[in-house]
């Protein structure tokens, strides 16, 4: 027998591919390769041995840390964009600073334009306080943002002497009700530009629900703030986790909740009649009531069910 035929060996099918290459890491100085290195000891650390007390403490023990780090990113940012530096890590010259980010860190549009126009404001403006307050740790990156934002279009004579109590009121409320807070400042310095910024915000707003193919609907829209903070208050209660075993992610809970919210308005009767005669909720055959996924109750009593589309049009409220 050949011998060369003894020896051939059938093809080898190719081995599984491998894991999929993950973006260019950066060049580190060595003192945030330290800081990389405790992100590591972090990321080893066996959680489970850890007690309840504990890991609620490093949760916010960590957020600290990030929005500390956020507030020291943001003014190295402020330092490159300010130097016309952007791009220089591959000796080149980048058009704009936003649009570096956007290459290098694949931020989208507009989260790269609005990450440079916060350094440049809390850092480049009159806003020295609250930019130590955010480096500090005392300050956090979305009420630094309410701040620097809000105020940019006041003269630095009025921000300046208006610092100390916007700090005050950001160290007591959530960076919403701070927003309202920097609006009544606008109000009172600025009327005619607040007027005109609250007449722009009023006609941006807007409901959209159109069918789809399947029979879904599609939910698209803007509210003012006043009007968002009260649907997402409406919203909140009956969005929250059933229990640790709720199999729904959140946006699947928020829809059930808006589902829920409109439901019980219609079995209420206090909604306005339509023709003269108040519409059942659909598809409950007109009792206004439906059950659960299970058919029973629990959490998922009255959620869980899509609302009927026949013939429903695009509306635009």
């Amino acid at each position: 027998m050949d011998s060369n035929t003894d020896s051939a060996q059938p093809p080898q099918p190719p081995g599984p591919p491998g894991p999929p290459e993950g973006p260019e890491l950066p060049a580190l100085p060595d003192d945030l390769a330290g800081l990389a290195a405790v992100v590591d000891e972090l990321a080893d650390q066996d959680l489970d041995r850890l007690s309840d007390r504990v890991r609620a403490e490093r949760v916010q023990g960590l957020r600290w840390l990030v929005d500390r780090l956020e507030g020291q990113w943001l003014k190295e940012l402020a330092g490159v964009d300010a130097r016309g530096a952007a791009g220089a890590d591959q000796d080149q010259h980048a058009g704009s600073t936003a649009g570096w980010l956007r290459n290098r860190l694949r931020m989208g549009a507009g989260a790269a334009r609005d990450a440079v126009r916060t350094a440049r404001a809390l850092f480049c403006g009159p806003v020295h306080q609250t930019a130590q307050a955010l480096t500090d740790g005392v300050l956090s990156p979305a009420h630094a943002r309410v701040l620097a934002q809000g105020t940019r279009q006041l003269p630095d004579r009025v921000v300046m002497e208006a610092e100390p109590v916007l700090l005050e009121t950001a160290a007591r409320v959530d960076p919403p009700r701070l927003r309202q807070a920097v609006g009544y400042l606008l109000q009172v310095a600025d009327p005619d530009g607040a007027d005109a910024a609250r007449e722009r915000r009023h006609a941006r707003r807007g409901l959209w629900l159109s069918p789809t193919l399947d029979g879904m609907v599609a939910v698209d829209g803007l509210l003012e703030a006043e009007a968002g903070h009260t649907v997402l208050a409406a919203l909140e209660p009956m969005a929250r986790p059933a229990d640790a075993d709720d199999p729904r992610h959140g946006g699947q809970r928020t829809a059930d909740a808006l589902t829920e919210l409109c439901r019980r308005s219609l079995e209420g009767g206090r909604l306005p009649t339509t023709g003269g005669v108040r519409r059942p909720a659909a598809g409950d055959g007109g009792s206004g009531r439906s059950a659960g996924p299970s058919g029973g109750g629990g959490w998922g009593a009255g959620l869980g069910r899509a609302p009927g589309c026949g013939g429903v049009s695009a509306v635009g409220l």
